[in-house]
């Protein structure tokens, strides 16, 4: 992996968890973050993704830096 192709994913995920967290700020607003909410639940399962993509991503940089 190229340090660009780095640097694109890893904006791609910010982005991407930037989205969610302004989507679960509002349902905070309104009191809809929790876990009965549906919607809810799906937000916090897409950051878990996305979190363990951005980890995975940094594994394989470091990886690739090291070679």
């Amino acid at each position: 992996m190229t340090y660009e192709e780095f640097v694109f994913r890893n904006q791609q995920i910010s982005e991407r968890l930037e989205a969610i967290a302004r989507r679960t700020e509002n349902m905070a607003w309104v009191g809809a973050a929790h876990s009965d909410n549906p919607d809810f639940v799906e937000l916090m399962k897409a950051q878990d993704f996305l979190l363990a993509k951005a980890e995975r991503l940094l594994d394989a940089i470091s990886a690739s830096s090291k070679a």
